[in-house]
């Protein structure tokens, strides 16, 4: 990824997995999305038009900084203004507006790159490269399609999605359990991945210091996610089973399987836009004392 520090405004960021349904949205006052086509490949290049099937991507093309793998993308990310997100970095907005993109769409979205100058004028330009942003080989997650056309819901959500999350992004327990979540889509591993998003949850939810953490945690996440109490019973069942197999992975080195990580993700997904829903972290557990079993 790039370093924050390489990054100002304005910021142009190809983004893959989703199709607009409009040629330009605007999210907040500075920042919107763009159609365009930014496909990365090859050595690698940026390309701006389609390959024909079956033949070779036309030019012109022009090299990505950093880059080591290909990427279809249908979206340009830009940022001009960071006023209506203050106190986040060019590089902080982009990946927190990613972030909440993979939360709500079922489909591997990534920013692949981002400039400072807008995409579509690279081809014309030899002052300016784009650079490497969200560049892992590997990504996983709950996928439904390798793009997705944003609804009209979508679009209105991410909206309010990223005003809370700006301003929720001063509490360092949710910044921390959403970098953390978000950090596992990049693992290779489904065990490493399982462990990272247990600790997103533990942190989200302020269970980190619980006695029976099992018990504790699932309580918590059920109560969390649940919509009447019988379904935050089967919810229990559900987590609690699955984080014992988070203890088989720490403690035993086992493997999780493809199955349930998919589940773990999905229900780690919900509380997290149960949080954005609520604007409102979850409450605390209660801090009296447990006794020991």
């Amino acid at each position: 990824m790039v370093t924050s520090h390489q990054i100002t405004l304005p910021l142009y960021g190809c983004v893959t997995g989703i199709l607009l349904p409009v040629q330009r949205f605007e999210i907040l006052p500075g920042i919107s999305l763009r159609r365009g086509i930014f496909d990365i490949f090859s050595t690698p290049m940026m390309a701006f038009k389609e390959a024909p099937e079956g033949s070779h991507t036309p030019g012109p093309w022009v090299p990505v900084k950093g880059a080591s793998t290909s990427f279809k993308s249908r979206a340009e990310l830009i940022i001009e203004d960071l006023a209506a997100v203050d106190g986040l970095t060019p590089s902080q907005a982009a990946w927190l507006i990613a972030s909440l993109l993979r939360l709500r769409i079922e489909a591997p979205i990534r920013i692949s790159a981002v400039a400072n100058v807008s995409l579509a004028s690279l081809m014309d330009r030899n002052d300016a490269w784009p650079l490497s942003f969200e560049a892992a080989p590997h990504q996983t997650g709950t996928f439904r399609a390798a793009q997705v056309t944003l609804t009209n819901d979508d679009l209105d959500w991410i909206c309010e999605a990223l005003h809370i999350a700006a301003r929720l992004s001063q509490e360092e327990r949710f910044t921390r359990a959403l970098m953390i979540f978000d950090e596992s889509v990049w693992s290779n591993r489904l065990d490493i991945g399982t462990v990272l998003i247990w600790t997103a949850l533990e942190i989200l939810l302020d269970c980190s210091g619980a006695r029976r953490k099992t018990k504790a945690i699932s309580s918590a996440l059920a109560e969390h996610i649940a919509h009447d109490k019988a379904d935050r019973d089967r919810a229990y069942n559900v987590i609690h089973d699955l984080y014992q197999k988070r203890g088989g992975v720490v403690h035993r080195g086992n493997r999780i399987e493809a199955s349930d990580f998919a589940q773990l993700h999905s229900i780690a997904r919900a509380a997290f836009l149960n949080v954005l829903g609520r604007k409102q972290l979850p409450t605390r557990p209660s801090k009296k004392p447990q006794q020991c079993v």
